[in-house]
């Protein structure tokens, strides 16, 4: 008798949905625009995957040291001793949730990019919670800039799950970002992967 494959599990959110509760509070009390980038966002937008920690975008002019006292109020701590510092190098601010050990990357929009990205977030469901989420074209948009293997990885899934994507469009905005900062393999990866979707398109 042939033996049956086995049925791969959906991962297990459960231990994301108090920390991104206490972003929505705080949030909520600073004021601030958020976005959810990321695994979890793939997850939204595509097939969920295994994540080890929560990527959110924020809105602020706050510097980061300044905003831990507030953060400390929704039960986040720094996820190191430098955190604060390494923040104001490079625009990420590693965080701990004290309840339930989620590690959360709060990264600042220091870009007109990542601000009108912020802004064109919409509110969708996870794990259970109304969580404003990057629009989709925008999640493939900074996978392809990261473009290290597990963000091409996603950007495959995502552009399979969501066949209405521009992909065009997409590629021009890779391309512009790629001249921007002088890099033009990124405009190589971003084509070899959008190009081959397109052709399987027709």
């Amino acid at each position: 008798m042939a033996k049956q494959p086995t049925q791969k599990q959906p991962p297990d959110w459960s231990g994301f949905a108090s920390a991104l509760a206490d972003v929505l509070k705080w949030r909520s009390g600073q004021g601030v625009a958020i976005a959810l980038i990321g695994g979890l966002a793939v997850g939204v937008h595509a097939t969920p995957r295994a994540t080890k920690d929560i990527d959110i975008t924020v809105a602020t002019n706050a510097r980061p040291a300044t905003l831990l006292a507030s953060l400390a109020d929704c039960n986040f701590v720094p996820a190191f001793a430098e955190s604060a510092e390494i923040a104001a190098i490079s625009g990420v601010l590693p965080l701990r949730h004290s309840p339930s050990g989620a590690v959360v990357d709060l990264i600042f929009a220091r870009f007109a990019y990542q601000q009108d990205m912020v802004d064109r977030a919409v509110t969708l469901k996870v794990s259970g919670l109304a969580v404003p989420v990057v629009q989709v074209d925008d999640l493939c948009f900074l996978k392809l800039i990261a473009a290290r293997p597990q963000d091409i990885a996603d950007t495959v899934a995502v552009l399979k799950a969501n066949q209405g994507i521009d992909r065009a469009a997409l590629l021009s905005r890779v391309q512009s970002f790629a001249e921007l900062v002088e890099q033009p393999e990124l405009l190589d990866s971003a084509r070899a992967i959008l190009m081959p979707l397109n052709d399987d398109a027709e």
